[in-house]
């Protein structure tokens, strides 16, 4: 049916992403520091320039920032990464 589909493919996109996040553990990243914080960790935000959302520790003076971080830990949807 295709409620079995979508969520087949549901299912599959997000092991991918899952994978493709994992790909970058241990890696540098150059990750541009958004303006707002994540809502549930209050830790900073910023994106790579392949769109990875990163977290990281930090100053309010890192924002609007691009830093390179090496990613050390990924946690389903969440990707944290430090200042190298």
């Amino acid at each position: 049916t295709i409620s079995n589909r979508s969520e087949l493919l549901r299912k599959l996109g997000k092991t991918k992403k899952d994978n493709f996040y994992s790909s970058y553990l241990g890696k540098r990243l150059n990750i541009l520091i958004e303006e707002k914080r994540d809502r549930q960790s209050e830790a900073l935000k910023g994106r790579s320039r392949n769109y990875i959302p990163v977290l990281l520790e930090g100053p309010d003076t890192l924002k609007n920032q691009e830093l390179e971080l090496e990613i050390i830990r990924v946690e389903g949807e969440r990707v944290w990464g430090v200042k190298t």
